[in-house]
């Protein structure tokens, strides 16, 4: 029995944990973390190409160095790729973003992402706009005659001090806008025939007469999915994908459990909860709870159970 319920807690730990992982990376086309290079972590080879002026951080992200020109001048920016016509039923973007430095109108303006040029329609874009009062967060798709977009009021002088996670998801019947895993705004105004998009950045856009890369900003954790996104998984991420979260690093666990009189138990552990081997024991019950404390530093992740040997007295 004793051996039952820990195989169930292991199982149910697994499972759960593989729900979660396997909802995240549903649809998932491309995950950039910025670990030294532009790579696509999805495993779909979407990799993406820095260019101007940017410096990667140590560990990861990405910082890229804005021109503060209001034609382009060498700032720096992501270029991102093409992404397929699999897209045009519904997609998403989640991205972190810090530390922005923007100037005031004419050069106040500036895409935090964007798909298409802005003479292309559809196209859309989530930007940082100071050329207004207040400077505002912007989300918008945009057909050319009528557009989905929201504006949301920020203070320039606390907004660009810590992380933000930003998520645009877009979807038959659905156009969200999360702000740290909030949904900040919903219309049912839908778009499609965005994808292929031949010019998709971060921290660049385009207009008839030229670009620009003005902004200077920190990137990490960009990801990028050909559905939409839910309002949960838009709040998982925002927990999950925290570039500055601090994680439990535990270096030891402590085993406890009521044990039979006269039976032998032996703590067993594997990597996989398929094989088992015994990892200490043999120990002889009592009929009183029994407890220890191992060390698992430097160890690779392994289950652990508690198992009667069938040589019990």
């Amino acid at each position: 029995m004793k051996t039952k319920h820990a195989l169930g807690l292991a199982f149910g730990l697994m499972l759960c944990y593989e729900a979660k992982a396997d909802s995240l990376t549903n649809g998932l086309v491309a995950y950039y973390q910025f670990r030294g290079d532009a790579n696509d972590a999805s495993g779909n080879g979407n990799n993406a190409t820095p260019a101007g002026n940017y410096q990667f951080v140590t560990g990861h992200g990405i910082r890229i160095v804005g021109d503060n020109s209001q034609y382009y001048a060498g700032g720096g920016y992501v270029m991102l790729p093409m992404f397929g016509s699999n897209m045009n039923s519904g997609f998403s973007v989640s991205l972190w973003v810090k530390d922005e430095v923007i100037g005031a109108d004419a050069v106040g303006s500036e895409a935090y992402v964007t798909f298409q040029p802005q003479d292309v329609y559809p196209h859309c874009q989530i930007f940082l706009l100071n050329n207004q009062s207040p400077p505002v967060l912007s989300f918008e798709i945009h057909s050319g005659v009528s557009a989905a977009s929201f504006n949301k009021p920020i203070d320039l002088a606390t907004y660009a001090s810590s992380y933000k996670h930003l998520v645009l998801a877009s979807e038959p019947g659905r156009f969200v806008c999360y702000v740290n895993g909030s949904n900040i705004y919903q219309t049912n105004v839908f778009y499609s025939n965005i994808f292929p998009a031949p010019y998709n950045a971060l921290g660049r856009h385009w207009w008839p007469t030229g670009s620009s890369a003005r902004m200077s900003v920190t990137y990490d954790n960009v990801r990028i999915y050909k559905r939409a996104l839910t309002d949960a998984e838009a709040q998982e991420l925002y927990v999950v994908d925290r570039p500055d979260r601090v994680l439990n690093i535990f270096t030891a666990i402590e085993l406890n459990f009521l044990t039979d009189s006269n039976k032998v138990f032996f703590i067993q552990s594997s990597p996989d909860v398929i094989s088992w081997t015994n990892y200490d024991g043999p120990f002889l019950g009592d009929g009183n709870f029994w407890s220890k404390t191992y060390s698992i530093r430097g160890q690779n992740k392994l289950f652990y159970r508690v198992e009667e040997s069938p040589w019990s007295p």
